[in-house]
């Protein structure tokens, strides 16, 4: 093996399909970070999630009452221009934007301000 990007992306594919059984023995979720390497070695971060419980929740719950929402905004769907997304969790490492919302179409996520999704759950409520 390489060690390149090209050789990086296969050899992740095949450790997702090898940790399959795993994961089901288990009934855990993993997920491979980044890989940095050298000539001789490579590291990367495996991180491995519960999917007997909704850890997206769990994480909402802990942390709403800080950036000044309710337990009951979680999954909350909202509108930005064209979009709608849902309220899914928080990223305490991302200072500036630290709520995690999920396009309901494509399931890519997004980040917003505190101040933004606090807006836009205004505007949903007013709408309805």
């Amino acid at each position: 093996m390489e060690f390149n990007k090209k050789d990086f992306m296969e050899f992740r594919e095949n450790a997702k399909q090898a940790l399959k059984e795993v994961e089901s023995k288990f009934g855990i979720e993993i997920n491979m970070g980044n890989i940095s390497y050298s000539e001789e070695a490579f590291t990367c971060k495996l991180e491995a999630k519960r999917t007997d419980i909704d850890a997206d929740f769990v994480n909402w719950k802990k942390n709403c009452v800080y950036y000044g929402l309710a337990e009951e905004d979680y999954n909350s769907i909202i509108s930005i221009r064209n979009g709608k997304y849902k309220l899914k969790r928080f990223d305490n490492k991302k200072r500036k934007y630290p709520i995690i919302a999920e396009d309901i179409n494509d399931n890519k996520m997004i980040g917003l301000t505190v101040e933004a999704a606090i807006d836009y759950l205004k505007k949903r409520t007013r709408s309805l």
